[in-house]
């Protein structure tokens, strides 16, 4: 009794289901744009100067990162485990990120034409 129910749970769990197959995708893509996303952030970060420009290019190599694993989980499962030991440290950068604004946050603007910054 016990033995042919082991077998058919272990076939299941070998077997992946269309409606887990269709989450997986759909994960992968929201992490697509994800990392799409930090593109421009990181350039606004480069550009603007109210925080240090090293912020900015973790942001893009995040952004890198994460398109990797993204499009690897999608085009090429068996690869995965590789990537994302390759990705790990450049996605990092949004935790640097984080880090800067909780602990140090922007720089006050400075005075424009005379005026007392707020």
């Amino acid at each position: 009794m016990g033995v042919g129910n082991d077998h058919a749970a272990e076939t299941e769990a070998k077997v992946p289901s269309p409606v887990g197959k269709f989450r997986y995708g759909v994960i992968n893509t929201v992490t697509l744009f994800c990392g799409l996303w930090l593109f421009p952030f990181g350039l606004l970060v480069i550009r603007s100067g109210f925080l240090p420009r090293i912020l900015g290019v973790l942001l893009i190599a995040n952004g890198f990162a994460l398109l990797a694993v993204s499009l690897t989980a999608l085009l090429l499962p068996a690869s995965l485990q590789i990537v994302n030991r390759i990705a790990i440290l450049p996605e990092l950068g949004e935790l640097w990120m984080m880090a800067w604004l909780l602990i140090m946050g922007a720089k006050q603007p400075e005075q424009i034409c005379g005026e007392p910054a707020a």
